[in-house]
């Protein structure tokens, strides 16, 4: 797995540019900003993180710290890299899989299999423990997390749609309620004279599928 570097100063021009704009060319230019990420990379320099006979998929990042799913045990784990201190740490350890991680600031996030559905997991790097988010019997997946707020895609209601876990309240609660189908959400606090963060998903209805901004 390699990891490199996006020239920031053209997203940020981007966002600036959101400023003034209505919603609708704001969404637009959302999803321009984050094609770039993955595309708009100048001067690049690869950083070697691991180099494993085994498979490393969906790596996500967050200043010094990538973490990624990895099957070397025979399952899909979720592992980490500090890239200040060069050093790789295992962070689940469940004979079960752990897919699909995302990580903002000492938190990160995963879908767990191990109760036989998919929950919602997460572990606080800080002090090295994990902790259940979801525990209906449904599954959950494709989690996403912002500050303290951790959004996924929800089964339970016999449609897809967005719930979201407050982490500093301990709350639950549902964002979407549309009878059609809402998947992959993302969570970011992109505009700054909003206080509170925006939910960005795909919503799926009939023969058509639309992107949703979310205030939350």
């Amino acid at each position: 797995m390699r990891f490199q570097s996006v020239d920031m100063r053209v997203v940020e021009r981007l966002i600036d540019s959101m400023l003034h704009m209505k919603l609708d060319k704001m969404r637009v230019l959302l999803l321009t900003i984050l094609v770039l990420f993955s595309l708009c990379i100048e001067n690049s320099e690869d950083i070697p993180v691991i180099v494993n006979a085994s498979t490393q998929w969906d790596p996500a990042i967050y200043k010094d710290i990538v973490v990624w799913q990895d099957d070397r045990n025979g399952n899909w784990d979720i592992y980490g890299f500090d890239l200040s201190a060069k050093e790789e740490f295992q962070i689940t350890t469940d004979e079960s899989d752990q897919r699909y991680p995302a990580i903002y600031s000492s938190i990160v996030v995963w879908q767990d299999d191990r109760n036989g559905n998919w929950d919602i997991y997460g572990f606080d790097l800080s002090i090295r423990e994990e902790f259940q988010i979801t525990t209906d019997g449904s599954d959950q997946w494709r989690p996403a997390v912002y500050g303290d707020i951790i959004v996924w895609r929800d089964d339970r209601n016999g449609n897809k749609d967005i719930y979201a876990y407050n982490l500093s309240t301990e709350e639950e609660f549902q964002i979407t309620t549309n009878t059609s189908a809402q998947y992959y959400p993302v969570i970011y606090h992109l505009i700054p004279f909003f206080s509170h963060p925006f939910i960005l998903t795909l919503s799926a209805a009939a023969s058509r599928a639309d992107m949703k901004m979310l205030h939350v």
